[in-house]
């Protein structure tokens, strides 16, 4: 079923054409999705970044004031070590005056590390806001790194996904191309049998001018049909004959009294189903823009109808009501159909076999 079968293709192709761009479309916003991440993570970079930065400046000022912190630290043991010893000279002098000078020193001392001791103080508070800062900042690069690990396992599965989308549409371009390639390769060719029948030597002789009386010549008054004149329509093949015939009269063929008339008799769906796929393949040799124009029609849809019923047939009386209603006048839509088909394809088909089956049949239905 040929014909048929092209028509289902081009829906095919129309499915598929949607297909792919459903395809394009989801790799396309798979892309913006991963363009828009890449510039969330860039973002989280450049923080954490700037962070890094930031720590490293507080950690090298948490080095000096550690520095300075051990500096006061030890000149503040150093002053009260020596007060110790003042203390210890006061109890060991009886002399008024070296007592006095040693009181002096002492305070002077005590003054000294009371001033070291407020500069610790100043250093411990600015530690203290230091380690505070660094806190804060170890925390939010914590938060940026949580983030950054989920936009990095979000753009591998998008990676993951644009790169099966990829995958599949290649494929699906490269199974289009194969199909469109074995669409145009697709060709039908009637084998012809190397005996001829009577009905294709009765073709081939009608076709060449060749059908005579016996004893008559090629063009004499014994050749034509009774009452015609030489050059007449009658007297002439199938190529000047008259251009409302269908396609089984361009080549003259006779009805055939004894064939039998199948409107009113008996369904032969073995005969149809064998004809019916004949046509199939003969229309799908038709001009492209006779096939387009042909499957857009309502003459197409009973044609469609009809073949799926001869072909799936099961006795059915509803089935067999409509084959019969409407089967001639499918037919010679077909058969007027037909005649529109390229020379070389009329000529091959007129020399086959199939022809007297198609013939017969058309002729059961008295059309031709």
């Amino acid at each position: 079923m040929l014909y048929l079968e092209g028509i289902q293709d081009k829906l095919a192709n129309q499915e598929s054409g949607l297909a792919e761009e459903k395809l394009i479309k989801e790799h396309t916003e798979k892309e913006k999705k991963l363009d828009k991440l890449l510039t969330e993570k860039v973002g989280a970079l450049s923080k954490i970044r700037d962070l890094v930065s930031g720590q490293s400046g507080l950690e090298k000022e948490l080095k000096n004031i550690n520095d300075k912190e051990d500096e006061l630290d030890g000149s503040f043991a150093r002053l009260r070590e020596r007060i110790g010893n003042i203390s210890n000279e006061i109890e060991n002098t009886v002399n008024g005056e070296e007592e006095l000078a040693i009181h002096r020193r002492k305070t002077e001392l005590i003054h000294e590390s009371a001033l070291v001791e407020e500069e610790l103080d100043e250093v411990t508070k600015k530690k203290v806001e230091v380690l505070d800062k660094i806190k804060n900042l170890t925390k939010n690069r914590f938060e940026l790194e949580e983030s950054l690990d989920k936009i990095e396992a979000e753009e591998m599965g998008l990676r993951r996904d644009i790169s099966n989308l990829r995958e599949k549409i290649e494929t699906f371009m490269h199974d289009i191309s194969r199909e469109i390639g074995k669409m145009d390769r697709l060709e039908v060719v009637d084998e012809i049998p190397p005996d001829q029948t009577e009905s294709q030597a009765e073709i081939q002789s009608v076709q060449s001018g060749e059908e005579q009386e016996p004893g008559s010549e090629p063009g004499s008054a014994e050749s034509l049909e009774p009452g015609s004149e030489p050059g007449s329509a009658e007297s002439q093949g199938p190529e000047s004959g008259d251009q409302n015939k269908g396609f089984l009269g361009m080549f003259g063929r006779k009805q055939d009294p004894e064939t039998e008339s199948k409107e009113d008799g008996e369904l032969d769906v073995g005969m149809l189903k064998e004809v019916l796929s004949i046509m199939d393949d003969l229309l799908n040799k038709l001009p492209d823009n006779l096939i387009d124009e042909f499957s857009d029609s309502e003459d197409f849809k009973r044609y469609e109808k009809i073949y799926s019923l001869v072909n799936e047939f099961n006795g059915d009386p509803e089935q067999e009501k409509f084959i019969k209603e409407n089967i001639k006048d499918v037919l010679t839509k077909l058969d007027n159909l037909l005649k529109k088909l390229p020379d070389e394809v009329l000529t091959g088909f007129s020399e086959s076999e199939n022809f007297g089956k198609y013939g017969k049949l058309l002729e059961a239905y008295g059309i031709g």
